[in-house]
């Protein structure tokens, strides 16, 4: 074998397994898409729960005090207490909603940043084969030469 033939085969394999790296790129970076939006769509749910569960409260402690209501316009001291109750429960679950996003920020960041190296266009997200780089290798080396 001769130089310029073991040269070329290098260039093959370099070629080769800079597809390769291509391929695994994108499969990171689509289950980085997928894993992003399972945690939104997860996050999405569990406030739209402690929304609706706030809302009820919120409504049968309007109903409440409205019953209980006396003629000079006061409420009574259990009223208070469970709209404390109440209010306190709502601390403590809106406490966790914001400690789970605080938990998936860095995911959600890190989706960010790998899309934004990404040209958005039409094409699928990912290729089934790898397109081959024709002459990468050569035309790094006579740039340099």
């Amino acid at each position: 074998m001769d130089a310029a033939q073991l040269l070329a085969e290098a260039e093959e394999q370099i070629e080769a397994w800079l597809c390769e790296l291509d391929a695994t790129w994108l499969g990171i970076l689509a289950d980085a898409r997928s894993e992003a939006d399972g945690i939104v769509a997860a996050a999405k749910a569990h406030a739209a729960e402690i929304v609706a569960w706030a809302e009820t409260d919120a409504n049968a402690i309007r109903a409440a005090a409205a019953s209980t209501t006396t003629d000079a316009g006061s409420v009574g001291a259990n009223d208070l207490a469970a709209l404390a109750a109440a209010v306190e429960q709502l601390r403590v679950e809106l406490s966790r909603v914001v400690e789970a996003a605080f938990d998936a920020l860095p995911a959600v960041e890190a989706t960010a940043a790998a899309l934004r190296t990404v040209e958005h266009d039409d094409a699928p997200a990912a290729e089934t084969t790898p397109r081959r780089r024709r002459g990468f290798l050569r035309r790094l080396t006579r740039s340099r030469a």
